[in-house]
């Protein structure tokens, strides 16, 4: 799994809401947000599940990815940032 970066990922106004805040892995575990991922080429919206697991667990429309809480904190953190699975 990698990270990468894109101009616009997602719906319009969700990755611009991401922008403007740091994530901690322990907010991204409280909160359980949105997150940009880009599988097979297209880009998606996952949904990030699994609160009480070790690893995160993104649901896509391509199935469920695990990854670190810590690196969901940190493609939440910057603008235009996602997750590659």
């Amino acid at each position: 799994m990698n990270i990468g970066t894109v101009e616009g990922a997602g719906r319009p106004g969700e990755v611009e809401a991401m922008e403007d805040r740091v994530w901690t892995a322990e907010d991204v575990r409280a909160e359980l947000p949105s997150v940009p991922v880009k599988i097979n080429g297209e880009m998606c919206i996952g949904r990030v599940r699994g609160r009480k697991l070790p690893f995160a667990q993104v649901h896509t429309g391509w199935g469920p990815v695990e990854a670190a809480w810590a690196t969901l904190a940190y493609v939440l953190s910057g603008p235009g940032r996602f997750l590659r699975a």
